[in-house]
């Protein structure tokens, strides 16, 4: 017999019988692991970017990565219960707080994770030199050594994510990554102060190489303390006897020494650490004298004013050349160094007044010294990358440098000069010595940069001659600005180039829109660069 139709409650109708009805079962998705804390406990699909996902960036929140490492109380109720529990059960146990977050990810990690995050994010990106890259050696004693690299790393990779660079303390969200780096640089002090107190040759490299630690960790963090990290190493050089006292103490002088005269960048650093302990201390000089020039002249650092040419030719030679970020010849840095010099000098009234005839002929040796100069044949010896690089790059340098110069020393001083030794034909027009020279430098340099920037294998070398062509470009054409500021920003956003390298770009970016012209009025305070 056939079964009765069922009626519709409302309207007594029978419902058909030949239809299945088909309940709704609920699917189980299991649970992703791998986005970071804010959006699991927001409920939001992360997208894992990294170092700060784009939720978490546009909503201005912490933003972490890491694990769940069950506590004390959910282990004992795992092995009783997890296992019966339903999957919904899982994440209930976890929201009630019995599952501990530890962050996993950069920068609060130990060696291992430090050398998979070297690997992963810093090596694809470095430059061969010779042909091949030439990994740092990571061991359980230089563990703090290379925890504060990459917590640097990870400041450096937030402020490119963040688009301006990142002062010291700023941003709630950022309050972990503050934390680690506070925690890593009292390390760093304690370390040093442990080398301060033994004198054998060993512990002043030591010392010295974790000083410039110290101090490439505060550029990166935006912090006003590098002048002082500087004035610091060159203070302990006077405590252990002078700068000839080192150059005793290790032939060559150890890397790290140099690295305070003229600055060579972070992830260079990591690699020669390991080549030896006299290699690390020469990097401590090599600092000073490209962060001078845009400083002004009553702030500078004055801790290797006093050292001879042969002093600083030995501190700056590393083999037969300078260090791969800035391979340009050694008597070029001279120059460099002599005429930075000379603006302390004329800023402490150690020059007559005009009419500036000493000045005039000090101008005219430093350059017939630039500019007589074999590049070719040094090119051709310079290993590290292919003779063409290297006379770029060593031709892109003499044009700034002499430009620095026309640009820094006094316009008086620079017109007696151009007049005598520069005549250049007139053009037509009432334009003064100074103008014309320096109008044809300024232009010399544009040509240079546009025809080597885009070839250059690390264009990092090419920042500082970006700086003066960007000084010299403020009457100049809108198009000349425009790559100056292209170039400059591209370079920053580069992994391996340091956050502290915004700070000269934001000085040329005001600089531009004040209408004022002298080098002084764009580094008014010290800049590192």
């Amino acid at each position: 017999m056939p079964a009765e139709p069922k009626l519709r409650p409302e309207s007594g109708t029978a419902l058909p019988t030949n239809r299945a009805v088909t309940q709704r079962k609920k699917v189980w998705a299991e649970r992703s692991r791998t986005g970071c804390f804010t959006c699991r406990k927001r409920h939001l699909k992360c997208d894992e970017e990294i170092p700060v996902c784009k939720r978490c960036l546009l909503a201005k929140l912490e933003c972490r990565y890491g694990t769940l490492v069950p506590s004390g109380g959910a282990i004992q109720a795992k092995e009783k219960n997890y296992g019966k529990m339903r999957p919904h059960q899982h994440s209930r146990v976890e929201s009630r707080g019995e599952y501990i977050a530890v962050e996993a990810e950069p920068p609060d990690w130990d060696l291992l994770q430090t050398i998979r995050y070297y690997f992963e994010f810093i090596r694809p990106l470095r430059p061969a030199v010779n042909g091949k890259v030439v990994d740092p050696t990571f061991t359980l004693g230089n563990a703090t050594y290379y925890g504060i690299k990459i917590v640097s790393a990870h400041i450096a990779l937030l402020s490119k994510s963040y688009g301006r660079g990142l002062k010291y303390g700023e941003g709630r969200a950022l309050a972990p990554v503050w934390a680690t780096y506070s925690r890593y640089l009292l390390k760093i002090i304690a370390v040093i102060h442990d080398y301060f107190q033994d004198t054998s040759p060993t512990a002043v490299v030591k010392a010295i190489d974790y000083m410039l630690l110290l101090l490439l960790a505060d550029l990166d963090a935006e912090s006003t303390v590098w002048k002082a990290h500087i004035n610091g190493c060159y203070a302990y050089v006077q405590r252990i006897g002078g700068i000839q006292a080192l150059l005793d103490l290790s032939s060559p002088p150890p890397v790290m020494f140099r690295q305070f005269v003229k600055y060579v960048d972070t992830p260079y650093i990591m690699a020669t650490r390991q080549n030896s302990a006299r290699c690390s201390l020469l990097t401590s000089s090599s600092l000073t004298f490209v962060y001078n020039t845009t400083t002004p002249p009553l702030e500078h650092c004055l801790g290797y004013y006093d050292y001879t040419d042969e002093q600083l030719g030995v501190i700056l030679l590393n083999g037969d050349r300078i260090y791969h970020d800035r391979p340009f010849p050694i008597p070029h840095a001279l120059v460099l160094i002599h005429l930075t010099r000379l603006r302390y000098e004329l800023a402490t009234s150690a020059w007559e007044a005009p009419p500036w005839e000493s000045l005039v002929v000090f101008i005219r040796g430093q350059y017939r010294k630039l500019h007589s100069f074999d590049e070719d044949g040094w090119a051709v010896q310079t290993t590290g990358y292919s003779a063409a690089h290297h006379k770029a790059l060593a031709e892109v340098y003499r044009v700034a440098i002499w430009l620095y110069a026309i640009l820094t020393l006094p316009r008086p001083a620079v017109s007696q000069w151009a007049e005598v030794d520069m005549p250049l034909p007139s053009c037509g027009q009432a334009i003064n010595a100074y103008d014309r020279v320096r109008t044809l430098y300024r232009s010399e340099l544009l040509t240079c940069l546009r025809r080597v920037y885009h070839e250059l294998t690390y264009p990092r070398g090419v920042y500082w001659p970006l700086i003066v062509a960007g000084v010299a470009a403020v009457d100049g054409a809108e198009e000349d600005r425009a790559f100056v500021d292209d170039c400059m920003h591209s370079i920053w956003l580069n992994p391996l180039g340091g956050s502290g390298m915004f700070s000269s770009l934001e000085k040329l970016r005001r600089f531009w829109a004040s209408g004022k012209t002298n080098w002084d009025d764009c580094f008014y305070e010290p800049t590192p660069c």
